[in-house]
């Protein structure tokens, strides 16, 4: 197959094995799969990355997988702050759930002793 540039690709397979009898074995699905992103050079959103030359450079000729092909989640941009805020709404929905449910099981537990004692 001749390399129609000077790209390179990443392949990340980390999550195409199967773990038995102590080690990592790859299926032939997974083989296939992993042949055909290379055959085919194509980059596909989690599991392959062609990178250029450049951008090898800029990442300091840092050839780590994990640093071209990831996760999504690891892509999106969390606001800390944001976050917090959610999370402090939250508790403080929780908490006011948790005092409702408690006030109207003792209601409950009130009606039905006074039910018990007439």
């Amino acid at each position: 197959m001749d390399k129609p540039d000077d790209s390179v690709l990443f392949i990340d397979a980390s999550n195409d094995y199967q773990f038995t009898r102590g080690q990592n074995v790859l299926i032939t699905e997974n083989i296939e799969k992993i042949t055909s992103i290379y055959q085919a050079r194509e980059a596909k959103t989690e599991q392959s990355h062609l990178a250029s030359l450049e951008e090898i450079k800029s990442n300091s000729f840092n050839c780590s997988i994990q640093r071209y092909v990831r996760p999504l989640a690891d892509d999106e941009n969390f606001d800390l702050d944001t976050l917090q805020k959610e999370e402090q709404t939250l508790v403080r929905e929780i908490t006011e759930l948790s005092h409702s449910i408690n006030a109207s099981l003792k209601d409950l537990i009130h009606e039905l002793v006074d039910n018990n004692n007439t």
